[in-house]
Parts: C-alpha cells; sequence; structure tokens
C-alpha cells in the first residue's frame, strides 16, 4: 500500500501546481493526463477535477486511474497543503487523501517500477498519506477496508506506516527509520492472513523485514484452534502470491488442522 499511495501522490501534486485556482476546470484534464502519462510512462487517467484556495488550500481528483488495465484506480484522491507552499520553492503536500483506493494484487512488482522516478523527484515532497476504504484483490488475494496512514522524513523518503484492514482485525506497521531495510510488523485476531484463507487465527502476531518483492518473517507467534503456533515465514509477490515457511504447533486440535488444509 506504499508504493500505491505514492504513486497516487504525485498525481495530485503534478496536479496541484499545473491547474489554474478557477473554476471549472475540466478544460485542463487532458494536458494533466498527458503530462502524468509522460512522468509514470503509464496511462493515467481522470474522471474529474476540482479545487479550492479557502479555507484551506486542496486540489482533488476524481476517478483517477493509472496502468493499462487501470491497475491503480481512486474514486477520490485530495491534496492538502498551506498558503506558504506557493511561494516555496520545494512544494510540501501536508498530507494526501485517498478514498476507495484500489489495487490489483498482481501489480505490485510493476507498480514498485513505476514509482521509482516518484520517489526520486524531491521538489514535491509529501509528509503524509492518509488512506481510507481501500482494497488490494487479485489472484486469490483480498483485503477490504483497508486504511491508515503513511509518514514521510523531511527529505521525502518513506519513514513509517501504519496500516489496518478487515476492520482492524489485520495490522501491518512498516519502519525504514533504521536504515536500508524496513522492519515490519503484523497481527491480526480473529481471521485469517491473505495467503492462508482457510486459517482462522484467534491471534497472530509477526516480525520481519521487507524486500522490493518479499516479506521474510523471522518471529511467528499465534494462536489457532486451542493451540499454539510458532515458525519462520517467506510471503512473495514476484510471480503470483506464495508463502513458504516452517511451523511448529503444539496443542492444536485435529479437526482445526483439517478445516485448515481444506
Amino acid at each position: 500500500w506504499v508504493k500505491i499511495t505514492v504513486g497516487l501522490g504525485l498525481v495530485l501534486v503534478v496536479t496541484l501546481f499545473v491547474a489554474p485556482y478557477v473554476f471549472p476546470m475540466r478544460n485542463f484534464i487532458p494536458k494533466i493526463e498527458q503530462m502524468l502519462t509522460t512522468k509514470l510512462q503509464q496511462p493515467v487517467q481522470i474522471g474529474g477535477l476540482a479545487g479550492r484556495l479557502l479555507p484551506a488550500p486542496r486540489i482533488d481528483l476524481l476517478a483517477v486511474s493509472i496502468g493499462e488495465t487501470k491497475q491503480i484506480k481512486a474514486q477520490l484522491a485530495r491534496a492538502n497543503f498551506s498558503m506558504l507552499t506557493l511561494f516555496s520553492d520545494r512544494k510540501v503536500i501536508s498530507s494526501l487523501e485517498l478514498e476507495s483506493a484500489q489495487l490489483d494484487a498482481m501489480a505490485l512488482e510493476n507498480v514498485a517500477a513505476w514509482l521509482q522516478s516518484a520517489a526520486a523527484d524531491k521538489q514535491y515532497p509529501i509528509a503524509k498519506i492518509l488512506l481510507n476504504e481501500g482494497k488490494l484483490e487479485g489472484n486469490g488475494i483480498q483485503l477490504n477496508e483497508v486504511g491508515g496512514e503513511v509518514n514521510f522524513n523531511d527529505t521525502g523518503d518513506f519513514n513509517i506506516a501504519k496500516l489496518y484492514a478487515s476492520g482492524h482485525k489485520l495490522s501491518v506497521e512498516l519502519d525504514a527509520s533504521f536504515g536500508e531495510k524496513t522492519k515490519v510488523s503484523l497481527s491480526t485476531h480473529a481471521s485469517a492472513l491473505p495467503s492462508l484463507p482457510n486459517w482462522v487465527f484467534d491471534n497472530f502476531n509477526a516480525k520481519g523485514e521487507l524486500t522490493n518483492n518479499a516479506l521474510v518473517i523471522s518471529e511467528i507467534d499465534g494462536h489457532i484452534s486451542g493451540g499454539i503456533l510458532h515458525g519462520t515465514a517467506r510471503l512473495n509477490w514476484s510471480s503470483g502470491w506464495s508463502m513458504e515457511g516452517t511451523l511448529s504447533a503444539k496443542g492444536v486440535s485435529a479437526q482445526g488442522v483439517n478445516s485448515a488444509v481444506n
């Protein structure tokens, strides 16, 4: 979800300083679409455009999509900024709100490549991204009610993210403040994991590190069907979602094992 929001952030940043602060702005949509398509090297479509200066400046993009098959979509992408940033060489978006953003789970690797150029652009940094009612789906993966926030440091680099899904039953924290490696903490309660839909955990906690196309989990502690699970795992999405690893179980009922395997 970090890669998704940065890509849509670029859309809003460019729009913010291309569209004039007058209404209506529909005549400017084709020019903005072409500019963003060139920047991202992917087709960009915008259904509507609106903005305001008072009481606080903001700009809205409606029905936004990115990609040949619209791998990224959002009903609303809204950028909030201060009046002072208009007079600065470095245009800072104080917060970016994404409503009902959708991502094809099979497109994560492609999205990462699209966003490399966006991450290198330091002139238009985004301080915070807010998600609400997002969705990740495809190849057997489906996460609904995705929300939370992604924070960036003063140089525009990703710092910390706190995300949730499925009515807060699933939560993920990512921390890149330690250097090159991004630390990940994942927890769930009374719910299943995306790659293990038949395993409904009473609670599940995992810690690991995030690489370009995989999550390497070094510590697992979970409770399911009256028993305890410990182990390690690797979740990979480079060529379809897959998970492998080792688990040791203690006290798990035979009925619970059968239901999880079937």
